[in-house]
């Protein structure tokens, strides 16, 4: 669900003010983990505790359900099923330990604190050297600078997914993120059952398991918007909605696929979603840029979701106090919904441990048995406009 190239999609959002963003996106890196903006929560609560939140709840393993089940394994018919699951395991264990690609800005920065420790290590006077040697000790230098900062820098590379490729993250992805986002959901219908979602957008919408879950706990949707920017994600993704076979009609009614965002810049959308899809962007600045731009899509909730590790929750939250300072003299306004019940600053960012949560759920039952696993899971549901009086 982290497809390739979601950098490209992001650039054809038109509705922000490009000048706006540049001033903001540089004064943001300030505070884009440790946020100094947003008030700060001294001490947690009973009030706001996300543990005492109304919306958390404790649900069963989750399975995928029997229609999704039977489309996917229609999918896989005649697939070299134990290859692909030696490859799922492989893809699961990457996109887990994935982080967001370093800044260029830290970049020379490391590399400049890096060149000096290397001068203050050989402590070599330059003023006793040739131009010849000092040439040749220049490359040295920069040899071990950039051997150094290799080890230290995290090799990001976008991931592109062909059709092989798009089924191991069917069979390796699927049934997890089922569970996350159909947990999510459930909260939501807890918090606001009167909540009855006519639209849904979904960003980096890869093999569809947003709409699957949103279909199994709203069934008053009529469209669900996909955009993703792999044509075999949705290749593959309109071949499970047809079970498997292409001349059947969609399970699910009113689903769309595009590879690009539309050009109405006056849509809006019940449900706007991003799971796993943040961590695929090049940049902290395409990173708010896309945001920017489904805050701006969005007339209800808009839910991201990220693997529960620590680069995972910190993008998280660096979604969280973007959408919170953007709102903050937006006449709409803005607040969290789940998992903190508050608008104030993460008071769990700079521990050791991040703010995850877990969901238990069954992994699909192709290629070996089904076994009961945990998922571990950052999310921020943002709702547009001020926290009302009796909301939850």
């Amino acid at each position: 669900m982290n497809p390739a190239g979601l950098c490209e999609i992001s650039c054809k959002f038109k509705s922000f003010d490009s000048k706006f963003l540049r001033l903001f996106t540089y004064s943001f890196r300030k505070f884009a983990t440790k946020s100094k903006l947003i008030p700060s929560l001294d001490g947690v609560n009973e009030e706001t505790n996300p543990k005492k939140h109304p919306g958390i709840m404790a649900l069963k393993s989750i399975e995928v359900p029997n229609k999704l089940l039977l489309a996917i394994t229609n999918v896989f018919k005649d697939q070299p099923i134990s290859v692909l699951s030696k490859n799922a395991e492989l893809l699961r264990n990457y996109l887990h330990s994935r982080k967001p690609p370093l800044e260029s800005g830290q970049l020379r920065q490391l590399i400049g604190e890096t060149g000096k420790l290397v001068e203050q290590e050989d402590g070599i006077d330059l003023t006793t050297l040739t131009d010849e040697e000092k040439a040749h000790l220049s490359k040295i230098r920069k040899s071990k600078v950039k051997k150094i900062v290799n080890q230290k820098v995290y090799n990001w590379s976008s991931i592109r997914y062909d059709d092989q490729s798009s089924r191991t993250y069917l069979l390796a992805r699927s049934a997890a993120e089922f569970a996350v986002l159909f947990k999510v959901f459930s909260e939501i219908k807890l918090m606001y059952p009167n909540f009855s979602p006519k639209t849904l957008f979904d960003f980096g919408s890869g093999i569809g398991t947003v709409s699957w879950a949103a279909w199994n706990s709203w069934k008053t949707l009529k469209e669900y918007f996909c955009v993703d920017s792999s044509k075999e994600m949705l290749d593959l993704a309109d071949l499970i909605l047809r079970n498997g076979n292409l001349m059947n009609d969609h399970i699910i009614n009113g689903v769309y696929f595009r590879q690009f965002l539309p050009s109405s810049q006056t849509l809006k959308y019940d449900l706007t979603v991003s799971a796993y899809s943040m961590m695929d962007l090049p940049s902290s600045k395409n990173r708010f840029e896309t945001l920017l731009n489904l805050w701006n899509k969005s007339s209800g909730f808009l839910i991201l979701i990220e693997n529960g590790t620590k680069a995972g929750f910190e993008m998280i939250n660096e979604a969280r106090d973007f959408i919170l300072e953007i709102s903050r003299n937006d006449d709409a306004g803005a607040h969290v919904v789940s998992p903190c019940p508050h608008n104030f600053a993460c008071p769990k960012i700079g521990l050791r441990k991040p703010c995850t949560f877990p969901v238990k759920y069954y992994t699909l039952p192709i290629g070996g048995e089904r076994v009961a696993r945990n998922e571990i899971f950052s999310y921020v549901v943002l709702k547009k406009g001020c926290h009302a009086a009796g909301e939850p």
